[in-house]
């Protein structure tokens, strides 16, 4: 009986282990790609509060404009586009940052 009972229990053992060791390589599976998915969020919101200080900057300078144009609002030209600003004169314009592509991340 004795010897019977030892086979079936390393079989058993055996299974065991391979089970312990496919959930452990699922974990691990599932740890990686919650480690990338967590390195994009990081790098978005790096590039959104680039974009956030870059929009303050500009709001700031564009209520500045406003309140310095007010006195002569009446004189200006209702497409203001016409006022003749060249492109150094208006200041940079904003545009949206350079968001890196997720798929080029997960490599």
């Amino acid at each position: 009986d004795e010897y019977r009972t030892q086979p079936l229990e390393m079989n058993e053992s055996e299974m065991v282990r391979k089970e312990l060791e496919q959930t452990s390589m699922d974990l691990i599976a599932q740890l990686e790609e919650l480690e990338t998915q967590l390195e994009i969020e990081k790098a978005c919101r790096e590039n959104a509060e680039v974009f956030a200080v870059k929009l303050t900057k500009e709001n700031r300078k564009l209520q500045r404009l406003s309140l310095a144009l007010q006195p002569v609002w009446e004189q200006l030209p209702t497409d203001i586009t016409q006022l003749g600003l060249t492109d150094d004169e208006a200041g940079d314009a904003i545009t949206e940052p350079n968001l890196p592509d997720p798929l080029q991340l997960q490599e």
